[in-house]
């Protein structure tokens, strides 16, 4: 599972990598939608601020 911490900056640079696009951008922080998720990891690896976390 992969959650966003709260000293997320919001500069957006996982929604490119998300292959399904469930990473929701109207909450700060973002919300990761689990049950769309595929746990791939590209948010932990895109984002600059390490604001994405595995659980």
């Amino acid at each position: 599972m992969f959650t966003s911490e709260s000293f997320l900056e919001g500069c957006g640079s996982c929604l490119s990598v998300c292959p399904q696009s469930c990473i929701i951008t109207t909450r700060i922080p973002y919300v990761i939608e689990q049950e769309h998720c595929l746990h791939c990891g590209n948010c932990l690896k895109t984002c600059p601020a390490g604001a994405v976390v595995r659980r």
